[in-house]
């Protein structure tokens, strides 16, 4: 499962792209992929592994809540 946000704000000269990707290790745990950076220009990324769907969930969350109250809305 993929999400991907968006925060274009042009008076303040914001145009920035967040997205999480979730995928399973050859181990059994889950990683969740994160990606993000002004649009049209390189991304960075960085990948954080869980032991449990669960505990990926939660992050995600969090993740998803923190980046709406700076703004970004969900697009796709």
């Amino acid at each position: 499962m993929s999400h991907h946000l968006r925060l274009v704000d042009p008076p303040k000269n914001r145009f920035r792209s967040y997205s999480m990707t979730e995928q399973r290790t050859l181990f059994g745990d889950v990683d969740l992929v994160i990606t993000w950076g002004r649009i049209g220009w390189r991304q960075r990324s960085r990948v954080e592994t869980f032991s449990s769907v669960e505990h990926l969930d939660k992050r995600r969350d969090e993740l998803l809540n923190r980046r709406r109250l700076h703004g970004y809305e969900v697009v796709g």
